[in-house]
């Protein structure tokens, strides 16, 4: 099973980081090196790409608060549908399709 793939025609329609290298022109493997720490983003299109990652992380934790907020709206922290967070989305989801 290649991971890649599955994250890609489930979540994404290109991978982030490959995203990012086609925005600033670079290659994947220079914007992973910045992600992994392996390489500096001191200035110019590193420091850019390190600001993009960071915009990244912040849209997903707040994407993640709010679905929070909404599963705490409706279920209780005594009463919970399923053990994590991405398995009561997934039975949400299933609730709204139906």
């Amino acid at each position: 099973m290649d991971i890649q793939k599955e994250l890609k025609t489930k979540f994404y329609k290109v991978m982030p980081y490959k995203e990012l290298a086609e925005k600033h022109n670079t290659t994947y493997d220079y914007v992973r090196l910045i992600a992994s720490g392996k390489r500096k983003a001191l200035r110019g299109k590193g420091l850019a790409i390190m600001k993009d990652l960071k915009d990244m992380i912040e849209k997903k934790e707040k994407e993640e608060a709010a679905m929070k907020a909404v599963l705490d709206k409706y279920y209780s922290n005594k009463v919970r549908l399923a053990e994590t967070v991405e398995e009561e989305r997934e039975l949400l989801e299933l609730k709204v399709e139906s």
